[in-house]
């Protein structure tokens, strides 16, 4: 395994450039935003804090090119995702994202309070935090505090019967997939009546009626029963428009990915979860004695 600190300088090297190998991997980072806090309560200053998000300067700069740049929640190995669907997310728009903020009556961050955006310690996702703060306040002019807190500390702050005064307004969160279908990300993370709501969106208790409950909600749950795998597709497809897209209840930062360095002579398979299959992996001995003679 690669650190990403090493990244650009193993692809200047001459030899290990050709060894490296970037594999997805089925996890989401991502910032949460909680709904119903405002100024958050408001879904065109989500959509300009997202639009606001250089996604792929973020990667290429401060992560050295080591993921994916995403523009929705599940990743590309789930099955239903729209990874790289042009017609979904909210993408880097700086022009876009001031104009949402004017409409939400901010023009160029003016009488925008200050909010917190919050993560658990890491160096990484100080890294993150501090670039996205920084992009934030170009393109908004709107100050946004870091707060770290220990990953208990962290977890328990974003349970989902924290008082909303206490819950942060932004969060970092990341979902790894229990098994490769958009049921275990659209419908059981995300979904009011099924999910933990850490989001705070929409109506918030079993009292919801038909007409209250969510499209989002709705999409998911017909998705969950619908037999037709194409038909499955579309819907979450829908399902995911409306959530990055209508609601933008979050900001989907990066698709992970493993970054490995492999031998020539090695013949290895590579899985996306799970433990590697090593027993089916081979060694071309031929190859690696003619590299080593070289």
């Amino acid at each position: 395994n690669v650190p990403i600190s090493e990244i650009n300088k193993i692809k200047s090297d001459e030899v290990l450039k050709e060894e490296i190998t970037i594999i997805p991997v089925p996890n989401t980072y991502f910032y949460g935003f909680t709904n119903n806090k405002p100024p958050f309560d408001n879904h065109l200053v989500r959509k300009a804090f997202s639009a606001a998000i250089d996604r792929q300067t973020l990667i290429d700069a401060v992560l050295n090119g080591a993921y994916i740049a995403a523009n929705a929640f599940a990743c590309p190995e789930v099955f239903g995702n729209v990874a790289g669907d042009p017609d979904v997310g909210i993408t880097y728009n700086p022009e876009k994202a001031k104009a949402y903020l004017a409409e939400a009556e901010y023009p160029n961050g003016v009488g925008f309070p200050e909010v917190i955006l919050m993560h658990n310690e890491s160096e990484h996702h100080e890294k993150i935090a501090k670039a996205v703060v920084a992009m934030w306040k170009e393109v908004l002019n709107v100050d946004v505090k870091i707060q770290t807190q220990e990953l208990i500390v962290y977890l328990q702050i974003l349970g989902k019967d924290t008082l909303l005064e206490t819950m942060p307004h932004i969060w970092r969160a990341v979902h790894y997939a229990d098994y490769l279908d958009q049921n275990n990300w659209v419908h059981e993370i995300i979904n009011n009546q099924i999910g933990t709501n850490k989001l705070r969106r929409g109506c918030l208790d079993s009292t919801c009626t038909e007409t209250q409950e969510l499209d989002f909600d709705k999409l998911t749950a017909q998705a969950a029963i619908e037999k037709n795998p194409l038909k499955r597709k579309e819907l979450y497809k829908q399902a995911e428009y409306q959530l990055n897209n209508v609601e933008t209840a979050i900001a989907p930062i990066y698709f992970n990915t493993k970054v490995t360095l492999t031998k020539p002579w090695v013949k290895r398979t590579i899985k996306t979860v799970g433990q590697q299959d090593f027993y089916l992996w081979n060694i071309d001995m031929d190859t690696k004695n003619k590299i080593i003679e070289e």
